[in-house]
């Protein structure tokens, strides 16, 4: 049971979460805001169930609880407004946010969490979709896949495929590390 609520609290995720963030180098940037506190401003949009980054600056901003919870929990010294987020999450490769998967992952098999979630005698169920994270006419970079439309226009665009253990009898699922899914014959990157 110690285990359990050491690592697998909310409190032990978010700082596993934070130790692998504090391990990876990310490009400098001339911001005021650091690299841990945008990502893990982002990680609290989906924690708080905000619509959007918009509604987390806002909310940071105007209401003293969500502040002191990003402070906390999320260990944000000062939370980035929505264009700086975007712009400093822009730059980050998918590979450098596959520890933090690796480590909770690995948590969770210590923990024994996982035993929960066997299916049908040892499986598990693995729910997987691919998603659009981007779409542009104009705006592209090197990773962007491409589509010709029948008009001539290029539309390029960014997916992923996602992926997380599932079990009939349980609202909690397991999310595994994304995986981007980039040009190169339409696969998937390599993980490691």
């Amino acid at each position: 049971m110690g285990f359990a609520r050491k690592f697998l609290s909310a409190d032990g995720l978010l700082s596993s979460v934070r130790q692998c963030l504090n391990s990876e180098t990310f490009k400098p940037c001339q911001s005021p805001y650091r690299w841990d506190d945008c990502i893990m401003s982002g990680l609290a949009v989906f924690g708080f169930k905000f619509p959007s980054l918009l509604q987390l600056e806002i909310s940071a901003n105007e209401e003293p609880l969500i502040s002191r919870n990003l402070r906390t929990l999320y260990g944000v010294k000062k939370a980035p407004s929505d264009t700086c987020m975007r712009e400093h999450l822009d730059q980050i490769d998918p590979r450098q946010l596959r520890q933090p998967f690796k480590q909770i992952f690995s948590h969770l098999q210590r923990g024994k969490a996982l035993e929960q979630y066997r299916y049908l005698g040892d499986h598990y169920i693995l729910s997987i979709d691919g998603t659009g994270q981007f779409s542009s006419e104009k705006i592209h970079c090197e990773q962007c896949c491409s589509k010709k439309h029948r008009n001539g226009k290029t539309c390029y665009y960014h997916h992923m495929l996602g992926a997380a253990i599932v079990h009939p009898e349980h609202k909690v699922v397991i999310p595994l590390a994304p995986e981007p899914i980039d040009k190169k014959l339409g696969r998937k990157r390599p993980s490691f």
